[in-house]
C-alpha cells in the first residue's frame, strides 16, 4: 500500500505532534508513505530532528486566523480559504496520481476536505483522523456537504470516544478509537532534571503548569481568576503558560490590568516541554466546556512526566484520568474549584507523588507511541485495505461500525 498523509501544518499542537508520530513512524510498518504537510518551520523542524526528510510541502494551505475579524474581514477570509481548497486538493490530486498512491489520510478539518476532494478525483478511499470535537453546529453542516459532494470516508480516526461521538454521525462511516502517542523515554521524569525553573528562579515556590496555547477556548479567564484565588491561599504560587499564540499580547495586557503580571509568566513556544513539565509541580488546564478538547496531548505528556494534573471535565479528559488517582477533575468555569484543587495537590506532596506514578503508569499502560502505532495500523488494515506489518498489530476497542 501506497498512502499520502495530509497535515495542513502552520503552528505546532495535539495535531503536529501526533502528525510527526505517524509520519516518521509508518515506514516502521510496512507503509510506503507520501507525506504532505503545511509551510509551519515548526513541524519541519521536527520531521528533520527525527531524520524524517523525506516530505512534501504544499504552500497553498491556507494560513489560520488568530484574531476575531469584521464581517469584511471574514469575508476575505472565506474567499481565501476556497481559493487554497481548490489550489491544495488540486495539488495532491496531482501528487497522487505521480506517486501512485491507493489511499489518502487527512489531519485537520482542511486536510479533511482537501483529502475527499483528491480521493475522488483519483477514485481511491480517503480516511481523516480527528482529535478535536467541533464546537460550531456549522461545522457539523460542512461534513455532512463534504460527505455528499465527495463521498463518505472509509472510517473515522478518532483519539477518544468523545471525538468519536461528536462526529460520526456528521461523517456517517466506520469508525475506531486510535488513542494520542506518547514518547515515553522523552517525558521521563528519571531522564529530565527541570533546569528551567533553576533559570527562573523559582527552586524554592510552587509553580503551576499550564502547556497551551494562550487562546479563549483554553479558558483564560477562568485560568485568571484560578490564579489570583490560588495565590490568596499560597501567595507564592507562581504560574508558566507554555504556548505561542496570536492572542498572547492580547492576555498578557489582560492579565496586567488584573494586577497578575508577577503570578504569571509567558514563556511563549517552548521546544523542550519534559524540561517544563518537570519544573511544575501541578500542570492545569481550565478549557470551558464549550470548547474543542478531545484527548490533550499536553496532559499526557504531562501525567508521562508523572506530574499530576488539574484539568475541565470535559471532553475525553476524564478519559484520560480519574478523578482522585492521577489528578482532579474540576466542573468547567469554576475557578474556585480549579484553585482548591491546585491547592490541595501542592500542600500534600505525598497525595502528588502518588497521582504523578498513577499518572504515568496509565501513559506507559495505555497511550504510549508503540499503542498508538498499533491502533493506527490496525485501522489501516482494516479499513484502507491489505496493509503488510512489520511488527505485530494487537485489537483496540473498536467504536462505531
Amino acid at each position: 500500500m501506497k498512502m499520502m498523509y495530509v497535515l495542513p501544518a502552520e503552528g505546532f499542537g495535539g495535531a503536529e505532534r501526533q502528525g510527526v508520530l505517524h509520519i516518521r513512524s509508518l515506514p516502521d510498518w510496512g507503509i510506503n508513505l507520501v507525506a504532505v504537510i503545511g509551510a509551519g518551520a515548526p513541524i519541519q523542524e521536527a520531521l528533520t530532528r527525527y531524520g524524517c526528510a523525506n516530505f512534501q510541502l504544499c504552500d497553498t494551505f491556507p494560513h489560520r486566523t488568530h484574531r476575531k475579524m469584521r464581517i469584511g474581514g471574514n469575508l476575505r477570509f472565506g474567499a481565501e480559504y476556497a481559493k487554497a481548497f481548490f489550489q491544495s486538493s488540486k495539488f495532491l490530486e496531482e501528487l497522487g496520481r505521480e506517486s501512485n498512491v491507493d489511499l489518502i489520510f487527512g489531519a485537520r478539518s482542511f486536510g479533511w476536505a482537501v483529502a475527499a476532494r483528491a480521493a475522488k478525483a483519483l477514485g481511491v478511499p480517503y480516511m481523516i483522523r480527528a482529535g478535536s470535537r467541533p464546537t460550531n453546529p456549522t461545522s457539523l453542516l460542512a461534513i455532512r456537504a463534504l460527505r455528499a459532494r465527495y463521498g463518505r470516508p472509509a472510517a473515522l480516526l478518532s483519539n477518544c470516544r468523545a471525538v468519536e461521538r461528536r462526529l460520526i454521525g456528521a461523517f456517517d462511516c466506520p469508525g475506531c478509537i486510535v488513542p494520542n502517542g506518547v514518547d515515553t523515554k522523552r517525558f521521563d521524569p528519571a531522564r529530565t532534571i527541570g533546569h528551567l525553573r533553576q533559570t527562573l528562579g523559582l527552586i524554592d515556590r510552587p509553580v503551576v503548569g499550564l502547556a497551551a496555547r494562550p487562546a479563549p477556548e483554553k479558558g483564560m479567564e477562568v485560568f485568571a481568576q484560578t490564579v489570583r484565588r490560588t495565590c490568596q491561599i499560597l501567595p507564592e504560587s507562581i504560574f508558566l503558560i507554555a504556548g505561542e499564540f496570536g492572542w498572547r499580547k492580547y492576555y498578557e495586557q489582560r492579565f496586567a490590568e488584573l494586577g497578575l503580571s508577577k503570578q504569571v509568566r509567558f514563556l511563549g513556544h517552548i521546544d523542550n516541554m519534559p524540561d517544563f513539565f518537570a519544573s511544575c509541580d501541578v500542570v492545569v488546564l481550565t478549557s470551558p466546556e464549550r470548547s474543542i478538547e478531545g484527548s490533550p496531548n499536553a496532559l499526557l505528556e504531562a501525567m508521562s512526566m508523572a506530574r499530576p494534573v488539574v484539568a475541565s471535565n470535559i471532553g475525553g479528559i476524564p478519559e484520560l484520568l480519574t478523578h482522585g488517582k492521577q489528578g482532579y477533575l474540576v466542573r468547567p468555569d469554576n475557578p474556585h474549584g480549579f484553585a482548591f484543587s491546585i491547592v490541595r495537590v501542592l500542600t500534600n506532596r505525598a497525595t502528588a507523588r502518588r497521582m504523578g506514578e498513577a499518572g504515568r503508569a496509565r501513559v506507559l499502560a495505555s497511550h504510549s507511541e508503540m499503542a498508538a502505532m498499533d491502533a493506527l495500523v490496525q485501522a489501516l488494515h482494516r479499513f484502507g485495505g491489505s496493509v503488510p506489518t512489520a511488527r505485530k498489530v494487537t485489537l483496540w476497542p473498536q467504536g462505531h461500525g
